[in-house]
């Protein structure tokens, strides 16, 4: 359906802590000698995927899982490929990943105890989540679902504990969003009515179709997170979600399988009021805590089995593990078994595989050790990535100007189809690449050489 354009998926001011936080962190790197900003930016990334992964095991344990559970949960989010090939290098879903699962932490133990102070760092948490992603709100309704259901004999303090906490969650998303000091109703409105109403879309591959992000069919991003997921991790997830109702499961696998259901249903929810669904395995990166709830309360249910139920539990990840192996450094472009093989034909004409431009740093190295001296590279699609890594002259121009023959020329093809030109596929269908990279069966980056004499 028609709707206005978004100029691009942000809001004005928003986000404001975490990204002011991250930059405090990469200052800090800065002065303690790690001059590339880069590498700074990485090396926090890191260390919020780590604390992410942390704050999982805490919020299972919180749920009612036991400290084995905990752990198989911290390890399912860990062994993820998409958690893995975001973890350095995406600015916005793991830092509100991080975010979510620590505002649903702080809410459970506020709900459970009751006291003052940990209903006022609920609510603080709560404010850094509702400011650093919107669908926020979907997960921190499963883990408020969960606090509530989860208390057997509410009193007038548990009551008060929720009230607090969603007071100072409020407050505190006021405090960590300046920009609508000024006038904060009608920038709030303004803001929920840009949320409601604008579309930002771009082109985008699916199951071999290129079509506006906004009209992609509602199963896009469960077929994404279905492929990207390693399916040992799947059938952990099936066990999970099998220890809800079932009377053998361990009660503490139960209570960690029903929050990972209520996580996973709100973000089903989300998923069927959205507009634009953008980039299905990035922008679902908030639903992996919930899956990896379900398919660590499914290896606790098989640890209790005997010695073949803990082969059950702990050959999943290592499986798991393998296959981020496999596709190293590329995790984004993990697909496994089944997606592989229903792609029929490469995958990286059914699935975007790359989207990162992670690519063009090895295609760079390979340029630095075989190109020319005087040769220039052509980069179609976001040159300024190339450029980053290259001593060569850089441009970011099509088809035409690469065949020029009055000096080398090297054609830089990341194969993020949805963004090829008809020149551009003409020549990925009809010249032979000098270096490509492949992963997952399919094709992540290819560079060819113009005709110009060697």
């Amino acid at each position: 359906r028609p709707a206005p354009a978004w100029s691009f998926h942000e809001l004005t001011g928003y986000y404001f802590a975490l990204d002011t936080l991250r930059a405090l962190a990469i200052r800090a790197l800065a002065a303690a000698g790690l001059d590339e900003a880069l590498h700074a930016l990485h090396l926090a990334q890191l260390a919020l995927a780590s604390a992410t992964v942390f704050a999982l095991a805490r919020l299972a344990r919180a749920a009612g899982a036991s400290a084995r559970g905990a752990l198989f949960t911290a390890l399912a989010l860990a062994t993820l490929p998409p958690f893995v090939a975001h973890a350095q290098n995406n600015p916005k879903d793991l830092p509100a990943t991080f975010a979510l699962v620590l505002a649903a932490l702080a809410l459970l133990r506020a709900a459970r105890g009751a006291r003052p102070r940990d209903a006022v760092i609920a609510g603080l948490a709560i404010g850094l989540a509702l400011t650093t992603r919107v669908h926020a709100v979907f997960g921190l309704a499963a883990a408020w679902l969960y606090a509530i259901a989860a208390t057997e004999r509410p009193t007038r303090r548990h009551v008060a504990a929720h009230v607090v906490a969603l007071a100072v969650g409020l407050g505190a998303a006021l405090a960590f969003w300046p920009w609508l000091w000024p006038a904060p109703l009608e920038r709030l409105t303004g803001a929920l009515h840009d949320v409601g109403t604008k579309v930002f879309t771009i082109p985008v591959l699916y199951l071999g179709r290129v079509l506006p992000a906004n009209e992609v069919p509602w199963h896009y991003r469960f077929v994404l997170l279905l492929a990207s997921t390693p399916l040992s991790v799947l059938a952990l997830v099936a066990v999970g979600i099998a220890a809800v109702r079932a009377r053998g499961a361990p009660e503490g696998a139960r209570r960690a399988a029903v929050l990972g259901s209520l996580w996973c249903a709100c973000y089903a929810l989300a998923e069927a009021v959205v507009w634009s669904r953008y980039d299905g395995v990035r922008h679902f990166l908030v639903a992996l805590p919930g899956v990896a709830l379900l398919a660590g309360a499914g290896a606790d249910w098989a640890w209790e089995r005997g010695r073949v139920g803990r082969v059950a539990a702990l050959a999943p990840f290592a499986l798991a593990v393998a296959g981020v192996v496999a596709v190293h450094p590329y995790a984004n472009a993990f697909l496994n078994p089944v997606a592989r093989l229903l792609a029929r034909g490469p995958t990286d004409a059914t699935f975007e595989i790359e989207y990162w431009g992670q690519s063009y740093l090895e295609a760079a190295r390979w340029l630095a050790k075989h190109a020319e001296p005087t040769a220039e590279v052509v980069v179609p699609q976001f040159a300024a990535l190339a450029e980053h890594e290259l001593d060569l002259p850089v441009r970011e121009a099509g088809v035409r100007e690469w065949r020029a023959t009055d000096r080398p020329r090297y054609l830089v093809v990341m194969s993020r189809r949805a963004y090829w030109s008809p020149p551009l596929a003409d020549v990925a269908r009809t010249e032979a690449p000098v270096f490509e990279i492949r992963r997952s069966g399919g094709q992540l980056l290819a560079i060819y050489r113009n005709a110009a004499p060697r």
